[in-house]
């Protein structure tokens, strides 16, 4: 019933309109849709959408010298999974 959807700048192009997309498709569907920072930078792609849920651990990416969408994917998170305990990993050299 709920999903995490990564959140493009429209400058991104392709990625923002198949993830705005997706995310209107399944609102319309019913389902609570929660955004989450995505984003092009000298080649890299980032995107805080690849967490890993284990038991009540959810694992999500940080990346160094991005704090405020580190912030923002981190309140996302906690949103999305309250009954479970949110621990951003250090994702930088694996960009």
């Amino acid at each position: 019933d709920e999903i995490i959807v990564s959140d493009y700048p429209t400058s991104a192009g392709t990625p923002a309109t198949i993830a705005d997309q997706f995310a209107d498709a399944r609102t319309l569907d019913g389902m609570q849709v929660h955004r989450t920072p995505g984003w092009s930078a000298n080649g890299d792609h980032y995107t805080y959408a690849n967490a890993v849920v284990i038991n009540e651990i959810v694992l999500l990416c940080r990346f160094n010298g991005y704090p405020t969408e580190n912030a923002a994917a981190l309140a996302t998170f906690q949103a999305a999974f309250e009954n479970k305990t949110v621990v951003q990993v250090d994702c930088t050299s694996i960009i």
